[in-house]
């Protein structure tokens, strides 16, 4: 039995099915706080454009996940960014498979000593599957919220597997 869950680099294709994820202003804000509700196709594909990897998460072929890395490996340090799942698929593993896949990715160039990712304190979901795969939290900021008040965006740390 072949495993419903695969992945691929993003397409073009991808990219209108991506943005309807982001269905709240708070989605699109843990997405993508930069962004402005509603997603367009054309402000994730600047987006896109900006990072590597890319990568379409497809539940028996159908798009359900969608995320990307960004910063400069050559310096140690790569982030996981733009993680986001199809509202009608969460908690059923997406994530933590979409997750898995761009750590592997990230650590298949030999520069990377550390992964990163940040997620909003709201993101409870976020923070305890981050929290399971090993990242540890280092810093935090604060950010507006979209509509007022604050958020605490949270810094973490996964560093190489060594074995």
């Amino acid at each position: 039995m072949t495993h419903p869950l695969s992945h691929r680099p993003t397409l073009d294709a991808d990219i209108p099915l991506i943005c309807q994820f982001a269905d709240s202003q708070q989605s699109l804000f843990f997405f993508f706080p930069n962004a402005v509700f509603p997603l367009t196709p054309q402000q994730l594909q600047v987006n896109v454009k900006s990072r590597f990897g890319s990568t379409t998460v497809l539940f028996n072929g159908r798009v359900v996940g969608f995320g990307n890395l960004y910063n400069h490996p050559e310096n140690g340090l790569c982030y996981l960014g733009n993680l986001l799942v199809d509202p009608s698929k969460r908690g059923e593993g997406i994530g933590r498979y979409l997750v898995q896949t761009l750590i592997d990715l990230g650590f298949n160039n030999p520069h990377v000593d550390t992964m990163h990712l940040c997620c909003f304190n709201e993101n409870i979901r976020g923070l305890k599957l981050y929290f399971s795969l090993g990242f540890r939290p280092f810093s935090m900021e604060f950010m507006d919220r979209p509509g007022g008040g604050e958020a605490a965006l949270i810094h973490f740390a996964l560093p190489r597997p060594s074995f």
